[in-house]
């Protein structure tokens, strides 16, 4: 298989691989944080339009700017759901829709420079998460892409994941890219085409990012904390992706126990996930074809029962609490025909602040359809087409918004487990290896002997009890295949939390 690209592909090595079991003591609140969508036609005055949620319904505004937007579209509100900033991927707009300090050139590629005008033409290219412990920085992880080439076919794919830092500090409280964290290489490797997405990490505080490498079944999964963005791990699970899958979405249920994963035009994985451990598990296949019509949109319901997924003619929906999601798949809706003045096909789909899941159109008309119940089943969710009129034609892309108000999982392993932030094992140099093991792990590091350890299951249940520790090698060949969490304690009382896994 010969494969030309434009620059070596690696992972990057500037970052520490770690694990961190934090809690929160707070409260999560509504915060309101996509409570604005930045949307709008491509034309030539650049009357630009968007929704706003803030008096819990959507109402529209119209406005200049300069900034167009067609896929690739990420933004985040203040916790009062003021707009803050928006990105189309080429660059980022502050809250007077003026170019956001220093952030030209913040995401480089060919896709940036060829579609400089309209937008990056890349579904879910950027997203935007708040610095964990911070209340005026925010990250945003961006790709562009190449086009590069396989044997005798040609396709478009990123060569890397970045991130910028918003400093909301900077140019008089507009915000700006900080300098020394613009376009930082957090991943180095081919990746399939956009489909970012991020959870909240069951401390309520830390992320989860997830990508996913092309023509494999590889996710990547990166660890946010107030510590930095770091890659966590790859996990190999799931149908494996074609070369070329221009078109995809990616996303997590509301409250974070389920993933999906659009691997081509007709099939969807979902998935169980773990928002302590940030392990993907049960994979079930779900296919959705029409003709010749592909997926083109994919929602979660508010309870997090409900899957929608359409192609251009027809609406499906899919119960996630089924014991047979396959089997639940029930055909809501058939396309009417309606135009104005294009057809508007089903397109893209997002789930609203108001609850409802809004469906744009496939050539991007001034005509939304609504799913207005999207909590009940069957024809019950009560999908009305062209129930919407926008001031302008619709881009296609809507914002890629994680659950901002996702709280903790209390009485998890991350509850039972909280360490201080100022005695993470990375600053002590502290490694195990092998890991994963299939007997006998090693300790490595700055360790003060003798150590006592404890080993827990993923349930919190404590499966090694207080054992002392006089050398740096220790026998665990009795313990189960799976992931476990090893907590420690040396003699001066410094306790350390390590990823454990036995294969």
């Amino acid at each position: 298989m010969e494969l030309t690209i434009k620059r070596n592909l690696q992972l990057s090595t500037s970052f520490f691989f770690f694990f961190i079991f934090v809690c929160s003591t707070s409260k999560c609140y509504p915060q309101s944080r996509d409570n604005i969508w930045m949307l709008g036609s491509n034309n030539s005055n650049n009357i630009n339009y968007g929704l706003d949620f803030s008096s819990g319904q959507a109402d529209t505004f119209s406005l200049f700017r300069e900034m167009n937007v067609s896929y690739t579209n990420a933004s985040i509100c203040d916790t009062n759901g003021q707009i803050l900033f928006y990105t189309n991927g080429v660059y980022i707009a502050n809250k007077d829709n003026d170019t956001l300090s220093n952030s030209l050139n913040f995401n480089p590629g060919f896709f940036t420079s060829h579609f400089y005008n309209d937008g990056i033409p890349i579904f879910q290219g950027a997203i935007t998460i708040p610095f964990p412990g911070s209340t005026d920085k925010y990250y945003i992880f961006h790709e562009s892409a190449e086009v590069i080439q396989l044997n005798s076919q040609q396709a478009s794919h990123p060569l890397n994941l970045a991130y910028s830092v918003v400093d909301m500090n900077l140019d008089g409280g507009l915000g700006g890219l900080s300098p020394l964290k613009k376009a930082i290489h957090i991943i180095d490797d081919t990746l399939t085409l956009g489909r970012i997405t991020a959870v909240k990490h069951a401390n309520g505080r830390d992320w989860w990012v997830l990508c996913h490498r092309y023509i494999s079944n590889t996710f990547f999964k990166i660890l946010v904390s107030p510590s930095g963005a770091a890659i966590f791990s790859t996990q190999d699970i799931g149908d494996t992706i074609p070369f070329r899958s221009y078109y995809g979405f990616a996303m997590f249920s509301p409250d974070g126990k389920t993933f999906l994963f659009q691997i081509n035009d007709s099939t969807i994985n979902v998935f169980d996930f773990d928002r302590c451990t940030g392990i993907l598990s049960n994979p079930i296949s779900l296919n959705v074809s029409y003709l010749n019509y592909s997926i083109c949109g994919t929602a979660i319901s508010l309870n997090s029962r409900f899957l929608y997924v359409c192609n251009n003619y027809f609406l499906h929906q899919f119960d996630l609490f089924s014991p047979s999601i396959p089997t639940s798949d029930i055909v809501i809706a058939q396309w009417d025909s309606f135009v104005a003045p294009l057809s508007t096909y089903f397109f893209t789909m997002q789930l609203a602040p108001d609850n409802k899941i809004y469906m744009g159109t496939y050539y991007g008309s001034h005509i939304l359809h609504i799913i207005h119940n999207p909590d009940s089943l069957g024809i019950s969710c009560n999908f009305v087409q062209n129930s919407f009129t926008t001031p302008a034609n619709t881009t296609w892309g809507f914002p890629n918004s994680p659950n901002y108000d996702l709280g903790k999982i209390s009485n998890s392993i991350c509850d039972s487990l909280s360490i201080d932030l100022d005695e993470e094992p990375a600053l002590f140099n502290l490694q195990l290896f092998p890991n994963p093991f299939t007997s006998i792990v090693s300790l490595n590091g700055d360790l003060l002997y003798p150590l006592s350890y404890s080993i827990y299951d993923l349930s919190g249940r404590m499966v090694v009890e207080k054992e002392k520790l006089l050398y740096s090698h220790i026998k665990l060949d009795f313990l189960a295949k799976g992931m476990y969490v090893l907590n420690i304690k040396d003699r001066n009382e410094r306790i350390y939390n390590l990823k454990l896994v036995k294969e």
